[in-house]
């Protein structure tokens, strides 16, 4: 035998089987398959956190408006001297706006003097 039948018998040599090909598309699909799931559930929890600070932040704006309608309303009240007052204004079901203030005596020329305004938690 002459080594050209040798060659014939043998068959042409490859570098890369059509297995190995498959395999590696099959490798790049599953990772960007798992890199769009990962993607999705990172923006889904980033829009649960977006949506939570909102409603947050609305409900603590409203809470500031409704605690300044308040003192307002007691600034408008006809008084014959200083009066120290504290009230609390709701946010939500954990947390409150206290506010300590002191109000002056009609007449007096004097601004409101606001002492404490803060978020505190509710005590359960």
């Amino acid at each position: 035998m002459t080594d050209q039948e040798t060659n014939v018998r043998k068959g042409p040599k490859t570098g890369l089987s059509v297995g190995a090909s498959s395999i590696l598309v099959i490798f790049i699909i599953v990772c960007l398959v798992t890199f769009s799931v990962l993607s999705l559930v990172s923006a889904t929890a980033d829009y649960r956190l977006s949506k939570k600070v909102a409603d947050r932040n609305t409900a603590y704006y409203e809470a500031t408006s409704r605690a300044q309608v308040k003192l307002r309303d007691m600034a408008n009240e006809q008084r014959s001297e200083a009066q120290f007052v504290e009230y609390d204004e709701p946010i939500n079901e954990k947390q409150h706006i206290h506010v300590s203030v002191m109000l002056p005596a009609t007449g007096a020329g004097e601004d409101i003097s606001i002492l404490s305004w803060q978020v505190e938690k509710n005590e359960q």
